[in-house]
């Protein structure tokens, strides 16, 4: 398929993706009533106050107490909220619960009495008892004290004051539970009282109103970490229970395994109103953890007062409820926010009713006359209003100490973008949309509501950022995580732990918003891209912020915009290579065969004790070399990828890159985010020079099989654009993946537990530096690539490419003006992999893969666009493969009227060959070196350099330079000692910006040794004409760097200062210090950075005109001091003046 054909066809490869997207759809409704949503909060008026309980019951909010929070007039006092119910994940019409509802209270003259929820739910066991369910995200529930409304809600009369057949006793439930250790690092599970040291502990109960003769039913769920089967042995007041099947506790699993948990329950006759339960833990084997998760009493009990209240559930609608008087109030709390009160009647001190409701109903009696627990104060709160706020585009949710980096964020999207974007302190989500507590799906519930109204609205929710860190131990539980010095952001954590390959988190919950969702998660819809940057700190923050606008603003033009890395593992009969084959199929098929792919297969490479070190060398060189998308498919853990170390965590700390790819791993545990310990995908994101812009990968365990679907999907949709012929966001790339990754044939999305374990790390709104406009070639010398005619390029001919820039619809761009960049890449040629990886089991765990590679880079240059056409000016080299298959050339334009992704243009031509020679063509005049130096243009022969010098040289021909590698002794070279010989130098060169055949070599010598030694270049043209320079040097280890100097581009300096430093480090990995001084020589500010230097020039370092305490300095003259630091080497230092204006 020709170039200009796939650019035709740009808008109907859209428009299938859009159409499979619609099949998607469920057929039921996707919105709530929009009047299920109020208007305004209540909280955005009236003084407000925050309360917190932590167990189910009656409270008494005192007179006293409200004044004490600053309401005068307690009379116009209410309570608002729910409590510390844990939201569920079901986005149900049937339980959503808007704002703050005003709680139903009975107004005393001591105060307000009010039904209140704890954390703690009964959950049904086995059919018919109760076991505890601890809320995952708080250890309070919270409610809210304002003076914002006028009239009390009223608790309204049910039911009749009698009973034919009245219950008179129901199963009563007392817990024991403990959270108090984090038992693995993913899950809800918690461990409480430790048998590991202790291994038989006791624990006493009341069985208050116990009904005589009558069973008790007893839970215990132990967690255990162990080799070997254990168990646990129960006794009731020292009488030993009798063994059972759920007494023993598993082994742990071997298949990432964490711990086993295991619930033992007995039924035996009660022995009295005191019960004594002993645990023991019998271990086997190696222990390494043993804990009581909880232990869960049931017991027939009287239905008697026998205190200020009573909590009760009942099957039956009849009740006869003992020791009442004639103030006794019954509440049916089934519904907590729709408390009725009973009509009772009463016979002697026996209170009866009959509810109108059949089925099992909660109640609470008591008396309200009796002393009743305080709810704890804990803060006063603003008003807040996000229930007012206009739908936007984006919304970023943040801890309040990231605010400002978060707004800087949004106003760069606003700006750039034309989005509206919402910034929101994640404490005013809980309490609008959480009553308080810290519950993921407070988010997830904000986001539905402006979701909903989207449709009435004149901007569409597309996006949700996450400005923050979450952890694996929401409430903070684990020593670790309490003690860690930052403010976190809640995470879903699926309840399992026992193994990490059946727990996980994700941040897909957020976008299920649509109704009904939240239950089958596996699933459910993304209706939003959801993003998350993990920062830890102020400075990582505004480091990130840093990073998404000068990605979208600064990265460098060149092919790279229009290029992938592809790198697959090996063993496992090779399935890796066979996934990122279909995958990459994929991409041509959705537009990606307008770019070019580099293949990176380990198991093409001989395997030795260190690895791929031949892998390892091509894929930082292709790194350096820049590509827009890095996709990998295979092994790894949270420190690397692969069994053999090709990426290290060292590798992360020191990929000091100038064009950051968008990184995709179809892998295990690479982008763990929710660890204690930082992982290798948090930092590669968060590398401010360098590392990746984004990154989606998983953050547990991953099936092989099921990881087709999402690179698969991913690669059809990384090339698709929108109904506008725009690129997708990363977060639109994201959600359509996940949203089309395991689909049936009719187009049904399908139950793909897998994908949730994939996340995006980076901002969704952003584009990927790929350019917006297409590229055609209409001419190869002449003839039209692709035709009836082949288009052929020969050795030695000096080509011309000719072609447009053309938009969406496949209309020239007349306006564009600017420049054009060109690779030109030799005949594709087909590799077969090696079947490295030798045996397991007896059986090879390598297979043969063949697969299709571009060839080498024959020829890069620039040249110019004139009103959307151009021709490109080629120098073939003499060196060709002479393989009669089809070339590519890869071509990014950029026009002179921005730096946008709008500003780009970029296409891939392959209908030509690369093949034959011209023999017409005469060349005797050889190449010149118009300079060569080491580190810095004051080098001259025999001076001292560091032991990694730069070589630097300045090189020219009269008809074009050979950039081939693969030609056998006419490829650039250096030679050093007269010894050492090394032939990759092209790699290194970079073309002259305008077009001439020229350029720079800027080429990084390994580690030297101590002393003198000498350097010859090499170089030829594409005639086989050749030249060379020698220079001599002595190599001093201990060398410092010199600072040439320092300047700053403000200077006097009204809003901000630029510092530039000049050195002899060129392209090296500095520490760069900025130090500022008043006139009296006391400190006022410092920067310290650590970043890559542009050559000779290192990155600006910024000062804001503060001091170090965040204040504006005054006007005056101030001096600057610079210095640089290259491993242990410190230069000179430099110190100038500089005046700042008045602000």
């Amino acid at each position: 398929m020709t170039i200009l054909y796939a650019i035709k066809n740009i808008k109907s490869i859209a428009a299938s993706v859009i159409a499979l997207c619609a099949a998607l759809a469920a057929p039921s409704a996707n919105a709530f009533d929009l009047s299920t949503y109020a208007d305004n909060s209540r909280m955005s008026t009236g003084r407000w106050a925050k309360i917190s309980v932590t167990e189910d019951g009656m409270y008494l909010l005192s007179n006293s107490q409200m004044r004490r929070m600053g309401f005068s007039d307690p009379s116009k006092v209410h309570i608002y909220g729910y409590g510390g119910r844990q939201l569920p994940d079901r986005m149900s019409a049937d339980t959503y619960i808007d704002d703050l509802p005003m709680v139903q209270t009975l107004r005393t003259d001591r105060g307000l009495l009010f039904y209140a929820e704890g954390v703690t739910s009964p959950v049904v066991h086995t059919g018919s008892y109760i076991r505890p369910k601890q809320n995952a995200f708080t250890d309070e529930g919270y409610y809210f004290v304002s003076d914002c409304d006028g009239e009390d809600r009223p608790v309204p009369s049910e039911g009749t004051g009698s009973a034919s057949a009245p219950e008179t006793s129901f199963t009563d439930y007392i817990f024991h539970e403990k959270d108090l250790v984090s038992v693995a690092p993913t899950g809800q599970q918690y461990g409480g009282e430790d048998f590991l040291y202790t291994p038989t502990r006791k624990f006493n109960f009341e069985l208050k109103d116990l009904v005589e003769g009558t069973d008790v039913w007893l839970a215990c769920s132990f967690i255990a970490t162990a080799t070997s089967e254990t168990s646990v042995s129960l006794t009731a007041n020292d009488s030993e229970l009798p063994y059972s099947g759920t007494d023993v506790i598993r082994s742990n699993s071997t298949d990432h395994g964490n711990y086993r948990a295991s619930v033992t329950t007995k039924t035996f006759r009660a022995p009295g109103d005191k019960l004594t339960v002993g645990v023991t833990y019998n271990r086997a084997g190696t222990v390494s953890a043993a804990y009581l998760d909880y232990l869960s009493v049931n017991y027939t009990r009287h239905l008697r007062m026998s205190g200020p209240q009573i909590c009760f559930s009942l099957r039956r609608n009849q009740a006869a409820l003992e020791g009442a008087s004639a103030s006794t109030v019954v509440w049916d709390v089934t519904s907590p926010l729709s408390v009725v009160s009973m009509n009772t009647g009463l016979s002697g001190t026996t209170m009866s009713w009959t509810n109108d409701y059949t089925g099992n109903r909660r109640y609470v009696a008591f008396e309200p006359s009796a002393s009743f627990p305080e709810p704890k104060y804990t803060a006063a709160v603003s008003n807040q209003n996000l229930h007012g706020e206009e739908v936007p585009d984006m919304v970023i949710f943040t801890p309040s100490t990231w605010m400002s980096e978060a707004q800087r964020l949004a106003d760069f999207h606003r700006d750039n973008d034309d989005m509206h974007v919402l910034v929101v302190d994640q404490e005013n989500v809980f309490n609008e949309f959480a009553s308080g507590s810290r519950d993921v799906n407070a988010f997830r519930k904000m986001l539905k509501m402006l979701y909903d109204r989207s449709d009435s609205s004149e901007r569409k929710l597309k996006y949700a950022l996450f400005m923050g860190r979450g952890s694996f131990d929401n409430r903070r539980i684990s020593v670790a995580v309490k003690s860690l010095n930052y403010p976190l952001m809640p995470l879903w954590q699926s309840e399992k732990g026992e193994t990490d390959i059946d727990s996980y988190t994700t941040d897909d919950i957020f976008a299920f918003l649509r109704d009904n969702s939240g239950n089958t998660m596996a699933s459910d819809y993304l209706c939003i891209g959801v993003g998350r940057m993990p920062v830890t700190s102020a400075g990582a923050a505004k480091a990130a912020v840093d990073k998404v606008i000068a990605y979208s603003t600064k990265m460098p033009s060149g092919t790279w915009r229009n290029r992938t890395m592809l790198i697959a593992d090996d063993q496992d009969s090779g399935i890796h290579m066979y996934q990122m084959e279909d995958a990459w199929n994929d991409m041509l098929a959705n537009g990606g065969d307008n770019a070019t792919h580099t293949k990176l297969y380990t198991d093409a490479y001989p395997l030795t004790g260190q690895g791929y070190p031949q892998a390892r060398d091509f894929m930082f060189k292709t790194l350096d070399e820049g590509v827009a998308w890095w996709m990998y498919i295979g092994h790894a853990n949270t420190t690397s990828l692969t069994h053999e170390g090709l990426l290290k965590l060292n590798d992360i700390n020191n990929m000091y890159l100038r064009k950051w790819p968008i990184f995709f791993a179809a892998t295990c545990d690479f982008l763990r985010w929710d660890a204690n310990a930082v992982s290798a995908g948090e930092l590669m994101w968060a590398h401010e020079s360098g590392g990746c812009i984004a990154q989606v990968s998983a953050n547990r365990p991953v099936y092989i099989s099921e990881n087709a679907y999402m690179s698969r999907a991913m690669g059809r949709n990384m090339f698709t654009r929108d109904s506008d012929g725009r690129r997708l966001t990363i977060g639109e790339i994201y959600r359509r993946a996940k949203n089309s990754s395991k689909v049936s044939d009719s187009g049904v999305m399908m139950s793909d537990a897998n994908k949730l374990r994939y996340i995006l790390m980076g901002d969704p709104a952003m584009r990927p530096a790929m350019p917006e406009q297409e590229i055609v070639v209409d001419l190869i010398n002449g003839t039209e690539p692709g035709g009836d005619e082949q288009a052929i390029m020969q050795a030695r001919q000096n080509v011309t490419v000719e072609g447009r820039v053309l938009d969406s619809d496949g209309n020239t761009m007349t306006g564009f003006n600017g420049t054009i960049a060109s690779t030109l890449y030799d005949a594709e040629y087909s590799i077969t992999t090696l079947a490295n990886g030798g045996e397991k089991d007896g059986v090879p765990v390598g297979k043969a893969v063949t697969f299709e590679q571009h060839g080498n880079r024959l020829f890069a240059g620039n040249d110019s666009v004139k009103a959307g056409r151009f021709k490109v000016h080629v120098a073939m080299p003499s060196s060709i493969s002479n393989n009669f298959r089809e070339a590519t050339i890869s071509l990014v334009a950029k026009s002179d009227a921005g730096s946008m992704t709008a500003d780009y243009a970029a296409g891939a031509n392959r209908g030509f060959y690369v093949f034959g020679t011209d023999e017409s063509v005469s060349d005797t005049i050889p190449p010149v070196i118009k300079s060569i130096y080491l580190n810095h243009p004051s080098f001259r022969s025999g001076d001292q350099v560091n032991a990694t010098p730069m070589l630097i040289a300045e090189i020219a021909d009269n008809r074009g330079i050979n950039m081939n590698t693969s030609g056998v002794g006419h490829q650039m070279n250096v030679l050093i000692d007269g010894n050492r010989s090394y032939s990759d130098v092209a790699e290194y060169y970079t073309p002259a910006a305008d077009g001439s055949p020229s350029g720079i070599i800027a080429y990084q010598l390994p580690q030297l040794e101590e002393g003198a030694h000498s350097l010859r270049l090499r170089i030829w043209d594409t005639s086989d004409n050749s030249n060379s320079e020698t220079i001599d040097f002595y190599v001093s280890p201990d060398r410092a760097p010199v600072l040439y100097d320092v300047y700053s581009d403000a200077n006097p300096a009204s809003v901000q200062a630029n510092f530039y430093l000049s050195h002899d480090r060129p392209d090296a990995q500095v520490e760069v210090t900025i130090s500022i001084y008043d006139m009296l020589g006391q400190p006022v500010w410092e920067s310290v950075t650590n970043g890559r230097s542009d050559m000779y020039l290192t990155s600006p370092v910024t000062w804001n005109l503060q001091d170090r305490a965040g204040h504006r300095v005054t006007r005056g003259i101030y001096l600057y001091r610079a210095s640089i630091r290259e491993g242990d080497n410190v230069s000179n230092t430099l110190t100038h003046r500089i005046a700042v204006t008045g602000n």
